[in-house]
Formats: structure tokens, sequence, C-alpha cells
């Protein structure tokens, strides 16, 4: 079968024009359909590759933007520290800074377990959403008696409660703290 441009545009010409075609001629029309063919099931399996690969590049793009962004976070929030914990001797500083986020966690470690001991007995508490005898909120006032335990037999019986009774506290706290007053 001759498919050179020459003879595939002879038969073009011939097909175009009514002519009724010679059976050598048809043969080379069916030999050249049956080789599009072949091309085009080439084609489509190429087609399917690209697809492919360009599935593959789009996850992975997806997954080196999601990398950017969260080695973005991971920046932002060491230059955050940097500024928030700013070392007296050289200004920005990794190791002061990391130093004081060890003792901010130690501090957290330390106050999750006074709120998650062993055992706490309240003796009473004042300053819990109670309003004074004119109605007025007790504002930063908190108060409570309490013993706590390290270690005891009898679990805290609510532990909810002990909780809410502590961060009341702690809260009421720090909102002194900011205002001023003593706390």
């Amino acid at each position: 079968m001759n498919l050179s441009a020459e003879n595939i545009g002879q038969i073009r010409e011939l097909v175009r024009s009514g002519y009724p075609l010679k059976a050598r001629d048809a043969k080379d029309l069916l030999g050249h359909n049956d080789h599009l063919v072949e091309l085009l099931e080439a084609r489509g399996r190429l087609m399917l590759g690209v697809e492919i690969e360009r599935d593959q590049l789009k996850a992975e793009n997806e997954a080196l933007l999601e990398e950017v962004a969260l080695d973005d976070k991971l920046i932002a929030d060491r230059d955050r520290l940097l500024n928030m914990f700013e070392c007296p001797v050289h200004g920005q500083c990794i190791p002061y800074a990391m130093g004081q986020v060890e003792a901010l966690r130690k501090d957290a470690s330390r106050w999750r377990a006074f709120i998650t001991c062993a055992h706490i007995k309240f003796f009473g508490w004042v300053g819990y959403g109670e309003k004074d005898p004119y109605g007025n909120s007790p504002g930063n006032y908190r108060h409570f008696g309490g013993e706590f335990w390290t270690i005891h037999d009898a679990p805290t019986a609510d532990k909810e409660k002990a909780a809410e009774i502590l961060n009341g506290f702690a809260d009421a706290a720090v909102a002194a703290m900011g205002k001023g007053e003593q706390s």
C-alpha cells in the first residue's frame, strides 16, 4: 500500500471528483483508512498517558503548594514568636524565644496537672456568676477554698466543675493583672 503524501493527495482528488475508483485505488484508500484508525488509536493512548501524567503533576503541584503554605505558616509563626520574645541582648534570637516557649509549655503543663490532679475538694467559692445583694457582678473577683491531692484513692467527683472553678479563677486573675488590679 502506497501511503505517500502524493498518493494520498491523488486519492483525495479522485474521491472528490466523483470519478469511479479502481480496485487498486479503493484498496489504497482502505489501507489509508486502517492506517488513520491506528494513528487515532495511538493518539488516544498517547492522550490518555498525557492525561495521567498531567493528573500526577497536578497532584504533585498541589502537594508542593500545601508544603509551601505550611512552610509560610511555620515561618510566620517563627517570626511572630521572635517578635513576641525579644532577647534583651540580641534582639530577635531563636534560642531565647525557644527558651521562652519552653517555659510557657512548662507553665501550661503545670496548670494542666494542677486542674486535673488526683483529687480536689472545694470548701466553697465566691464570684462565679453570683451577683452581690445590689445586683452587681463580681467583676474579676474570685475566691475559693480547697484541698488538692497529687495521689488519692477517690477521684474528684465533678471534674468539670473543678475545672470550671479553677479556670474561672485563673481567667479572672489574668484579667485583673491586665487592668492593673491586684492579683
